[in-house]
């Protein structure tokens, strides 16, 4: 996954609103060597910002996942 700076200027070039709660996202997935479901990065990014919704959490990974910076998993498990 690229840097939370280079997908600040991805965002930016398509018009796309960067608010510290998506850079946030952008830091916890960069810093995360694992695989973490929507949950665990909204949970992780309200420690850090407690109003944060996990509406812009799954918004921002859509988002990611259509320009190709991460892939949508779906276990089948409800996560």
């Amino acid at each position: 996954m690229k840097s939370p700076e280079e997908l600040t200027t991805l965002f930016r070039q398509r018009g796309w609103k960067v608010t510290p709660q998506r850079q946030c996202i952008f830091r916890i997935l960069h810093d995360n060597p694992t695989h973490p479901t929507a949950d665990t990065v909204y949970a992780t990014a309200a420690r850090e910002m407690p109003t944060i919704s996990l509406r812009t959490v799954y918004q921002t990974l859509n988002d990611l996942a259509d320009l190709g910076e991460l892939k949508v998993l779906d276990l089948g498990t409800g996560s």
